[in-house]
């Protein structure tokens, strides 16, 4: 429906706008959740976003004077997707990773919705 409304000549440009927002963001819930009713590819999202934060705080970390392991950068990636991220107190803001934390847990709040709105769906099979 969003995509036809898109290409609607007699519609406003802030109409088609509005329309373009509304269809990527219903494709975003298509992909990583499949409408709530793929609770594996809520998974899978799930730990892809983890191992991709996780990749990038040990990418980011090489250049310091004492980097993180694999293991640390992975417990820091789940620490930040759980929102610990938000009230880290161990690491200042001019450190590589400070704000990547903070995006890591809003991904992470995001991630935990479509997972219980996932299993939701799947305990009542609505």
């Amino acid at each position: 429906m969003y995509w036809w409304q898109i290409w609607q000549r007699k519609l406003g440009i802030w109409s088609r706008v509005s329309a373009a927002r509304a269809y990527l963001f219903s494709l975003l819930l298509w992909m990583l959740s499949g409408y709530g009713y793929r609770f594996g590819r809520s998974l899978l999202t799930y730990a892809l976003v983890l191992v991709g934060f996780a990749a990038w705080y040990w990418w980011l970390s090489q250049g310091l004077p004492h980097p993180l392991g694999r293991v640390d950068a992975l417990i820091l990636s789940v620490s930040d997707m759980v929102g610990r991220g938000f009230f880290r107190q161990d690491y200042s803001l001019s450190d590589p990773y400070a704000g990547w934390s903070v995006l890591e847990g809003l991904c992470g709040l995001f991630m935990d919705v479509l997972l219980i709105s996932t299993l939701t769906q799947r305990l009542f099979k609505k």
